[in-house]
């Protein structure tokens, strides 16, 4: 264990990104996509006693990563939902996770019946006089997450509702650095400095969920966005940097079975044209970005990062 933080401890001073995420121009900005930023400060103002436990991942993450600077980006940034990974080594038992979300005004999702769903959090706020509700997911990596459940995470006096559990994120609690998150509505001045997945644990949370959405049969569950901001990361970074550092999480007692998985996902849903990956990205940008590009993209980029990462001597 004491090796295992130790990796863990160099990951985060050796992560893919600790710039700030700058704020674009107002006129940029989806309004919609600006509101849901709003409810996710408010989350993680509410967690600000647990920000040792938190991490910023999903597509909220992505946007942070890869949307600042003067890379063109043709993929739509844009998304309502925050996803919130928590580590439960890091947990204080006070506040306990309930009460601080409650008490900012966030609710549980309801099932049909009336039971509610583990770890879906959400807010209802407005924009332009309507209301809309904001989900800010609450999410514990499989391989922390300890005893037995299919969905809830248990969490000691935290309780089984507050969270929930899910596997592909693991690499997020090792590949992790600080980021400035600022609101982006005109006289909301906050900001709030806080931990977000890198780069390569955001390839790996997001090929395990493709992965599991495409080998879950047709069309039930697949949402072509998934692919799409696995492009927006391709458009954005270096695939030998990326290659590299997954790599070396793949030998991280937390990290490793989910980042050698992510390699064998990468190279099985983007690695040749036609491949599922790639036919989620193009319907997903077709009209944004055209076909051949995001083929060349994607089957240039995986080569590269699969060269890096068979050429890093393991650590």
């Amino acid at each position: 264990m004491a090796a295992a933080l130790a990796r863990e401890r160099w990951f985060r001073g050796q992560a893919m990104s600790d710039e700030v995420a700058s704020s674009p121009n107002a006129a940029d900005i989806n309004p919609t996509y600006a509101a849901a930023r709003r409810v996710l400060l408010d989350a993680l103002t509410a967690l600000a006693p647990q920000a040792r436990a938190v991490v910023v991942a999903g597509a909220q993450a992505i946007y942070l990563r890869t949307g600042g600077g003067d890379v063109a980006i043709t993929v739509a940034p844009y998304t309502t939902d925050g996803d919130l990974v928590l580590d439960p080594s890091q947990l204080e038992d006070v506040p306990e996770l309930e009460t601080a979300m409650s008490g900012a005004g966030f609710e549980l999702l309801l099932q049909e019946r009336g039971h509610v769903e583990p770890g879906i959090w959400i807010a209802t706020t407005t924009l332009d006089g309507a209301e809309f509700t904001v989900p800010i997911d609450l999410i514990v990596p499989e391989g922390v997450a300890g005893g037995r459940g299919r969905r809830a995470a248990r969490l000691g006096v935290h309780g089984n509702r507050a969270a929930r559990r899910a596997i592909g994120l693991e690499a997020a609690l090792v590949d992790r650095s600080e980021m400035t998150i600022r609101a982006l509505e005109p006289g909301d001045n906050r900001s709030v400095v806080t931990n977000v997945a890198g780069v390569a644990a955001l390839f790996v949370a997001k090929l395990h969920k493709l992965h599991d959405r495409v080998d879950d049969g047709p069309d039930r569950r697949r949402k072509d966005k998934d692919a799409a901001d696995v492009i927006r990361l391709m458009q954005s970074t270096s695939a030998r940097e990326v290659g590299a550092t997954l790599a070396a999480l793949s030998t991280n007692e937390i990290a490793g079975a989910v980042s050698t998985n992510a390699l064998a996902y990468i190279d099985e849903l983007f690695g040749r044209r036609g491949r599922m990956g790639i036919q989620m990205s193009v319907r997903a940008l077709r009209l944004g970005m055209p076909e051949e590009r995001v083929e060349a993209l994607s089957v240039a980029y995986t080569a590269a990062l699969l060269a890096s990462a068979s050429e890093t001597p393991a650590s």
